[in-house]
């Protein structure tokens, strides 16, 4: 193997575990030190007197998730995502939103396990982002499947892995 393959090896483990961490639950707030690091002056050694500078650690982190593909959640970005879930378990679902939500702050995710039909691709949205339980119950949205729009019937519209949906908010005029 050459230096390259190994890299991108190495690249792809750390977007499965970000992937996992997301699944679990964890965001970026989340991906921090110890809070006595921030808060604490080290009381020996060459580096006696200082302590991490939270501003900086947070630059630092982001800095880090754009060299490495992450997105500001600490997320694999979704073309890189739906590589990643098509390896791992053989379905992406690409879901662009209207604007960005908590936890998706590309206005695009990937949904990396099978839903069989948008009612159930809805549920998957609440269990992925459930910080984003209010814009997600917005009954304003509907829903297009590879461009087209969906009025009704959404448990038996079937989905099925490289599907592209979109929610599209509900245009009303008088």
């Amino acid at each position: 193997m050459t230096a390259e393959q190994l890299d991108e090896i190495g690249r792809n483990v750390t977007g499965l575990e970000h992937l996992l961490n997301f699944r679990l639950g964890l965001r970026a707030k989340d991906d921090t030190l110890p809070r006595r690091w921030f808060d604490e002056s080290i009381d020996s050694g060459p580096f006696k007197g200082e302590k991490i500078d939270r501003q900086q650690f947070d630059a630092m982190k982001m800095r880090f998730y754009g060299l490495t593909g992450l997105n500001g959640e600490g997320v694999p970005r979704a073309d890189w995502h739906q590589q990643l879930a098509l390896a791992a378990t053989g379905f992406a679902l690409r879901v662009e939103l209207p604007n960005p939500l908590p936890g998706a702050p590309e206005k695009s995710m990937v949904i990396d396990e099978p839903v069989a039909n948008v009612s159930e691709l809805r549920g998957a949205l609440r269990r992925y982002l459930p910080e984003a339980g209010t814009a997600l119950d917005d009954p304003s949205w509907n829903v297009t499947v590879n461009g087209q729009m969906l009025l009704s019937g959404e448990i038996g519209r079937a989905l099925h892995s490289g599907d592209r949906v979109q929610l599209v908010p509900t245009i009303a005029g008088g």
